[in-house]
């Protein structure tokens, strides 16, 4: 077993509604989110999915809630900005994926 300290700095939750493919599956979505999300990326969890109108057919739309920390310190917005538009990159360019507009 491994431990570790907890944190003296706060997480940042967020959430991420994304239109993906119907026969993708949500788990492999959450492999790649973990994959392109950065050092501060802590946690995945899917809470939501919806197939249906305004959804194109053929797709549906995946909400994960992300939660972001920092050992050292509290993140900025900055720092969010910059791992979430480098997360929604990766996520198109590999599979496809898209935010929910």
């Amino acid at each position: 077993t491994k431990y570790r300290s907890i944190s003296r700095f706060p997480a940042t939750v967020q959430d991420l509604a994304l239109v993906a493919s119907s026969d993708l599956p949500a788990d492999q979505i959450a492999r790649a989110i973990r994959a392109s999300g950065g050092e501060f990326l802590e946690d995945v969890r899917l809470f939501d999915v919806y197939e249906g109108a305004p959804v194109p057919a053929g797709q549906r739309s995946l909400a994960f809630r992300l939660r972001f920390r920092a050992p050292d310190r509290t993140l900025s917005d900055k720092d969010l900005t910059k791992s979430r538009e480098k997360l929604l990159k990766a996520l198109e360019r590999e599979l496809g994926i898209v935010l929910r507009g």
